[in-house]
């Protein structure tokens, strides 16, 4: 675990197979020996900062394209004690996953949230 270890979200699983393997197999083992990637504890709004650079948009248009019922489905099973996965941002190939979740902690007055931030990876 990292030093943003936030009961809201489970580190274990970011909701996308590829990626999940590399939580799962860890850097530096295996076919993932190239890899570059790790949790790091970002604000919500700075994720909104980063999406927005990936897609070239801003922030508030980020966080205008959330579906309010996916967000308050987060809230509600978050609440409930069930964690959510955590978001990534891989700037190898500038994907984004998780505007829903990182709204959800900004709804839910989390400060901080823990991503997978990828910053090299082999294709296979």
């Amino acid at each position: 675990m990292t030093d943003c270890d936030i009961e809201e979200f489970d580190q274990s699983y970011t909701s996308i197979p590829f990626y999940d393997m590399m939580l799962r197999n860890g850097k530096n083992t295996g076919r993932y020996k190239d890899n570059q990637f790790k949790i790091e504890c970002i604000a919500p709004e700075e994720y909104f900062k980063e999406v927005s650079r990936f897609h070239q948009t801003t922030s508030e248009m980020e966080k205008g394209a959330t579906w309010s019922s996916r967000v308050d489905e987060y809230k509600k099973k978050t609440m409930e004690g069930s964690p959510m996965p955590i978001p990534l941002l891989d700037y190898n190939s500038r994907v984004a996953e998780g505007r829903h979740r990182a709204m959800a902690a900004i709804q839910l007055g989390i400060k901080k949230m823990p991503v997978l931030v990828i910053t090299k990876y082999k294709k296979y």
